[in-house]
């Protein structure tokens, strides 16, 4: 085995070494790693909607609270309370779906060229090769996390699978454009 292909394989097995810890942690611990970034982002959105404090048709005791809620309307995006707790709900979920596909779109570029970095054998089924480990390393990754008490679903492994394609598409875009430029400027990246 080629030391660049150690490189690779190395970083594939310390990849799948962090989705199997943040995987080892229970339901609540996870929603905090999740809060902790979307936190920041709910301070972005709190910037540019404002929650409705009075609802139309309800009655208003002074002209005060009429002109700071029309001045808030005017300023900003209104959001009921029920849209801006869907808004809380999803942002939470969707950061969740990018982690997921972050790391596995990592785990599938390690895999990748470390199998590319081998014989011609392994590099002609680099791509299927990597994306069945993907697929395998998510299957196994939701079964570990009924262990720590937090549910495991079939739309995660698909998830999973979709920042392995995503990452199978972008190396064959950076790989057509490296042959591009080699081919017609005779410029070697």
């Amino acid at each position: 085995m080629k030391c660049k292909s150690r490189f690779f394989f190395l970083g594939a097995v310390l990849t799948a070494l962090v989705i199997f810890i943040f995987s080892s942690f229970n339901g609540d611990e996870s929603v905090k790693q999740s809060n902790a970034i979307r936190e920041p982002l709910v301070k972005i959105l709190s910037e540019v909607y404002s929650v409705e404090t009075t609802t139309v048709g309800a009655k208003v005791e002074n002209y005060t609270e009429i002109t700071t809620l029309s001045q808030n309307l005017k300023s900003k995006n209104t959001l009921t309370r029920r849209q801006w707790s869907k808004v809380l709900k999803y942002s939470a979920e969707v950061i969740r779906k990018i982690a997921h596909m972050f790391l596995y779109f990592i785990l599938t570029i390690f895999l990748l060229l470390g199998f590319n970095s081998l014989d011609k054998m392994w590099k002609k089924y680099s791509v299927l090769l990597a994306l069945a480990c993907c697929f395998l390393y998510g299957a196994t990754d939701e079964i570990h996390q009924i262990f720590t008490g937090r549910t495991a679903r079939v739309t995660d492994v698909f998830i999973d699978l979709l920042g392995g394609i995503i990452a199978v598409i972008i190396l064959y875009i950076i790989k057509s454009i490296k042959k591009w430029l080699i081919k017609y400027y005779c410029y070697s990246l």
